[in-house]
Parts: structure tokens; sequence; C-alpha cells
């Protein structure tokens, strides 16, 4: 049913006076990066036979690039190769975009060859963390030759992109194929769903379950709050939602191989 055990690192130890918890003390995790800059990098790999809802992330692998480029409605997908394509999802301080928008966690998800996928979440501790996660998610990219998102032609990646600019670091997202999950979920189920979120999916033809997840509307205000309070317990629950939102994905790509 795609459930998880959330565990992701020792229980927080707040001080009674200031109730200050930092996040690798709620998810784990590792600080990448030195002196100059740094963010928060929490990794988790999966089995290629772990099951989300009714698939396994293996599923996708199954995916032709002739059956995704008719799906996907773009011959150029025909040359994409799943082995080296990347997942990616953003959480934001914002929902609209534009220059004052900030990605504070940016997911890549991709297989690794040997058995695994294997999930990143970078995150932005403050505003400064911003430049060395984009040195990062930069090499990253060089990596990839497919990026495949859920609704990252209109909002993920414009947002990355002007980040990138703002930082003066070049932006390796241009040229690279992309598949947009929204656009091929309206195509195929607009006549039968009202609604095409990922949610939605999850519930309607995924068999996904969630618990413990936060709405997407109040995660820009959460890690607002975690910056003025410097409580990351609140941001456990972000963190669940967008490693759903990417292994939905996965799994999406795998029903579509179907």
């Amino acid at each position: 049913s795609g459930l998880e055990v959330r565990s992701a690192g020792p229980s927080p130890t707040p001080s009674s006076s200031s109730q200050s918890v930092e996040i690798d003390q709620v998810v784990g995790g590792e600080i990448i990066g030195d002196d100059n800059g740094a963010f928060l990098r929490v990794r988790r790999d999966y089995p290629i036979e772990h099951l989300h809802g009714a698939f396994t992330l293996s599923a996708a692998l199954a995916g032709r690039p002739e059956h995704l480029a008719l799906v996907g409605n773009d011959d150029t997908l025909g040359d994409c190769d799943l082995h080296k394509a990347v997942f990616i999802d953003t959480e934001t301080t914002g929902l609209s975009g534009g220059s004052g928008t900030v990605a504070f966690l940016v997911g890549l998800g991709r297989f690794t060859g040997d058995g695994l996928f294997r999930l990143d979440q970078c995150f932005m501790r403050d505003y400064d963390d911003e430049e060395a996660m984009l040195h990062y998610l930069a090499d990253a990219f060089r990596e990839c030759t497919t990026i495949i998102s859920f609704n990252g032609k209109s909002f993920d990646l414009p947002l990355l992109r002007t980040r990138f600019i703002q930082q003066r670091i070049p932006c390796r997202l241009d040229g690279l194929l992309h598949l947009d999950l929204v656009h091929t979920a309206r195509r195929l189920w607009k006549r039968r769903l009202a609604d095409c979120s990922l949610g939605n999916l999850e519930r309607e033809v995924l068999s996904v379950e969630r618990h413990g997840d936060v709405p997407s509307y109040l995660i820009p205000q959460l890690w607002l709050d975690y910056l003025y309070s410097r409580d990351a317990r609140p941001l456990e629950g972000v963190f669940y939602h967008h490693r759903y939102d990417i292994l939905s994905m996965v799994t999406l790509v795998g029903l579509l191989a179907e």
C-alpha cells in the first residue's frame, strides 16, 4: 500500500527553554559542503522491488522509450534511457513561482544500476545554503539525459533555472529530454477523473496510501516557521510528503509501462 516506517535519525532532544530542534535530529542525513557553504542531504536507497502502492519501483524500467514518447506526446522521448533519467520534485516558499520564490527542498531520484533506486533530498537549512545546494545539483544533472517530473515544465524547472541564474551558476537543465507526467495523466485519465493531481492519481490508480502526510499548501509556511523557531519537528511530514511524491512518479511511469 506504499506504507513506510519513518525512522530517519535520533529522536529530538530539545532544550526545555528554546525548543530548538535542528533538522538533522529529525530526519537524519549528512551535511554536504565546506566552510564556504553547505546544505543537508538525506539519502535513501530502496530495492527496486520495493512496493509502493500496487507497483514495484522496477516496473518503471519496463517502459520502452517509444511507448513513453507516445504517452508523452513527444517524439524526442524515443531517445530516453530510464537508467539515466532523474525524477525531480521541489518544495518551495511559494506556489506561484517568481524570482523571489526559493526551492528549499529538492529531490532527485534515480536508478543506480545495482538493483537500487536512490532518492536524495537536498534541504536548505537557511537561505545561505542555496549556493552550495545548487552546485551539487548542477553536478548531478551532468549524469542524466532525461528529466521526469510532475508539472515540472511549468513550475519546478523554470523555478530552478531562475535560481541558477540568480546564483550565477551554469544551468545544466536545458537540452535534457523531459517527460512531464501531469500532461500524460491528463491525456489518459481526464475523462475518468475530474482531478488529475498526483495525490488523486495515487488514490484512484496507484493504490498508494499516505499516513502522516502534510498538505501541500501548508509546506511553504512550515519552512518559514522553521527559519524563525529552529524547531524542525513539523518538517518531518514535509520530507515524508516530498519522498512520496517522487516514489509515486516512479510507479506512475511503471503503470504507463504496462
